[in-house]
């Protein structure tokens, strides 16, 4: 649905919907700082990585009072997809999102090392999770809710759920090789 490679992305009060693409990124491929505040993705699909959001290399995710339901990657990262870079998810809800191969990762796929030196906002070497839900996630491999491969850093999970979810393989909620 939505294609973006400037530096700096917000978006806010939004629904992205019904995205269908043959590559990555089926609601929103994109790379830099990405802010999702107030967003709904839902129903999206990718034949490989993020079928709700996919970021390149090195990219910075902040999703807040947001909701990821429902969407499907081909490979990984039904919801989300991260290669390097960084995270913060605060208040939102993830659930039914679903990687149907690959490595994992129902709604978020993370790839390798959370940036040491972010841009201000995320936590250095850290992935952040608070106040959230991740219900009903599936993935082929590991990691139903979260899939970490290949991983350094820390993941914080604060005062959130990881209920419901599954994977074929290993860590129906938290997955990582």
């Amino acid at each position: 649905v939505f294609t973006s490679l400037a530096p700096t992305l917000t978006l806010t009060g939004m629904t992205v919907s019904g995205g269908s693409v043959s590559g990555n990124g089926g609601g929103l491929d994109a790379s830099g700082t990405v802010t999702l505040d107030h967003v709904v993705l839902r129903g999206n699909q990718a034949t490989t990585f993020g079928g709700g959001i996919h970021l390149a290399f090195n990219s910075f995710l902040t999703v807040r009072n947001s909701s990821i339901t429902g969407n499907t990657a081909g490979n990984a990262g039904g919801g989300v997809r991260l290669y390097h870079g960084g995270l913060v998810m605060e208040d939102s809800t993830v659930a039914n999102n679903t990687s149907t191969a690959g490595f994992g990762g129902g709604v978020v796929y993370f790839v390798g090392s959370a940036s040491a030196t972010p841009p201000a906002g995320f936590t250095p070497s850290t992935l952040v999770v608070r106040n959230s839900t991740f219900s009903g996630n599936a993935a082929a491999a590991q990691g139903g809710a979260i899939g970490l491969q290949s991983f350094t850093g820390t993941l914080l999970v604060q005062n959130s759920t990881v209920s419901g979810n599954s994977a074929a393989a290993n860590g129906g909620g938290i997955g990582a090789s």
